[in-house]
This record gives C-alpha cells, structure tokens and sequence, in this order.
C-alpha cells in the first residue's frame, strides 16, 4: 500500500496484471485463465495471462530500464512459465537496460536459452535490499 501512495509522488506507474493463469481448486490442479475482475474463488493465482503479457510486453518496450526477480509460474511446472517466458524474452529484446536478479530467474533464463540481458546478479534477496538502501553488512565499511 505504501508503493501504491508513494508512486504518483514520484511520478511512477504501477501495473497490475490484468488476466491470469490459475490453477483449480489447489496449486497442482487443472490449469485454466481469468481475467482479473472475475478470478475465480475457488482458484490459485498461478502466472499472467495472455492480455497481461502483451501489456507488459508494451511497458518494457518503451522502458528505459527494466528489472525482474523472482518467476511467474513454477518451474517444477513448466506448463506455468509462459508468463515468465515471455517477459524475460521481451527484457531481452528491449532497447533499454535489463536486469534479472536471483538464482531462481536467472534458472529460467537458462532454461529457455534466452539471451541479452544487460545485467544477471544470483543474489536476488541482497540484490533488492540494496535497490531499497539499506547497507549490505558485504559492503558496509569496516570500523
């Protein structure tokens, strides 16, 4: 919630998805897709959609520099990596600067042979914590 009152401060967009891939009734169950405003009760949010894709296709186009942790999807499943397939190949494919942060993403890099980010680190936790500035003991000074 904090983000979300802070971004137009500093004149930052939010995007949230706007269809998903979800999974029936339990995380490993039969996968269908949703649009947001009629997400299913009975359903786990497993990855994005198509018409959430093209739209976040869209932004890190015309983006300057693009950022990425984590996966969308699970990869024990590869059958929920589309998501993160299609926005790491789109980082890759963009003008601007591209980084991928955490063992688990760059994993997926890999996985799907996907080449041309600017900017792998493994370290994802650290990666973020030092993006949020807060000192990184690794890093701090020594007194």
């Amino acid at each position: 919630r904090s983000i979300l009152h802070k971004a137009p401060q500093e004149n930052t967009q939010v995007h949230f998805p706007v269809d998903y891939q979800v999974a029936e009734k339990k995380i490993s169950g039969p996968l269908s897709f949703a649009l947001a405003e009629q997400f299913p009760p009975d359903s786990f949010g497993i990855s994005i959609g198509p018409k959430s894709i093209q739209l976040f296709q869209a932004i890190i186009d015309a983006a300057q520099t693009t950022f990425f942790n984590g996966s969308i999807g699970f990869t024990d499943r590869p059958e929920t990596l589309m998501g993160t397939k299609a926005i790491l190949t789109a980082m890759a494919n963009a003008k601007g600067i591209s980084i991928v942060a955490g063992g688990d993403s760059l994993a997926v890099l890999d996985l799907f042979n996907i080449k041309g980010i600017t900017h792998c680190l493994t370290g994802g936790g650290s990666t973020l914590t030092y993006l949020s500035g807060r000192p990184l003991p690794g890093l701090a000074p020594f007194k």
